[in-house]
């Protein structure tokens, strides 16, 4: 199997690399979908002016973050209590 897989790649380098593209492509568009229409919710008229690393990290956090029924809110204000203050007070 191994002579085959080499002996093809350097005698068909051009069709070996176009199996290799076509095997890399999605067959289906459904993730592209997904996260237009994470942006869509995201980025609404109110947040026209949303710089695009934001936009990005928020849909990160929207398309790969956990389930909104498995965190734990209570824990996470807890945590955000417990912070130091980063004002300065004068």
């Amino acid at each position: 199997m191994e002579w085959v897989t080499i002996h093809l790649r350097n005698s068909h380098d051009q069709l070996y690399k176009l199996a290799a593209v076509g095997l890399l492509l999605p067959t289906s568009t459904a993730d592209c979908e997904r996260g237009f229409s994470t942006m869509k919710r995201i980025k609404t008229e109110n947040r026209s002016r949303m710089k695009s690393a934001v936009l990005n990290a928020l849909m990160s956090v929207s398309i790969e973050g956990p389930d909104i029924e498995a965190v734990d809110f209570g824990k996470m204000v807890d945590a955000w209590h417990q912070e130091k203050p980063r004002r300065t007070v004068f």
